[in-house]
């Protein structure tokens, strides 16, 4: 895959081993995260937004059959740990924005609140950290665990 900015000309290139031609592509999936050769963020974005959906509904689905406890537990098996994945990149992108909105969704689901009522109270009471707040968070763990250690 050949990384470009929208100034630069794709160059035709053509990549083999073993006399088998290696097709280029737009985009590829590196653990959990979709990159494309822009470094641009939306299609990671669709497709982590379509799975946090169905996440909801999950939730949505067995909210009726268990506590509020194990639908907390749901949650942070289920959405929050897709959610965190790769959050170090993605972060701080413009997709934030939706994937927030849907996490707002999912805690309301969880406390059986209105979709316009405020969640500021609701991350409070069930100690779910924000998206922004996640973000924050694993940097600041990356950072620690990264530091240069000073030698004297």
């Amino acid at each position: 895959m050949q990384f470009f900015t929208k100034q630069q000309q794709k160059i035709e290139v053509q990549v083999s081993i073993s006399e088998s031609i290696i097709p280029d592509t737009t985009s590829i999936k590196f653990l959990c995260l979709l990159i494309d050769n822009k470094l641009r963020w939306k299609t990671y974005g669709n497709e982590l937004a379509k799975k946090l959906n169905k996440a909801c509904y999950a939730i949505r689905i067995v909210k009726s059959s268990v506590s509020s406890k194990s639908l907390t537990s749901i949650y942070h098996s289920y959405f929050h740990s897709l959610l965190s994945c790769g959050i170090l990149f993605w972060g701080n992108s413009p997709i934030c924005r939706d994937i927030f909105r849907i996490q707002k969704r999912a805690i309301r689901i969880i406390t059986n609140k209105g979709r316009r009522e405020s969640c500021r109270e609701l991350f409070k009471e069930l100690k779910i950290l924000t998206l922004p707040s996640q973000y924050i968070h694993s940097v600041l763990v990356f950072v620690m665990e990264n530091r240069l250690v000073h030698t004297k």
